[in-house]
């Protein structure tokens, strides 16, 4: 069994020597992103307090879903 993964190279492969593999696909393919040595950017909350930092006036929870 081949993965997805591999054929998408073998068609990547196969484009840069000249090949014509990548006009037969539905459609285009965006290009892979080496994503190492960049800092996540997703899912920050600016300026957002710890739980650790709660203050003291607030009940601890002790079952779940019981905030209602």
């Amino acid at each position: 069994m081949v993965s997805h993964e591999w054929i998408y190279r073998h068609i990547e492969r196969d484009q840069k020597a000249g090949g014509d593999l990548h006009k037969h696909l539905r459609q285009r393919r965006k290009r892979y992103r080496k994503r190492y040595g960049s800092q996540e950017r997703r899912g920050r909350i600016i300026g957002r307090v710890g739980i650790e930092e709660r203050p003291w006036g607030v009940p601890k929870l002790l079952a779940v879903g019981g905030a209602e």
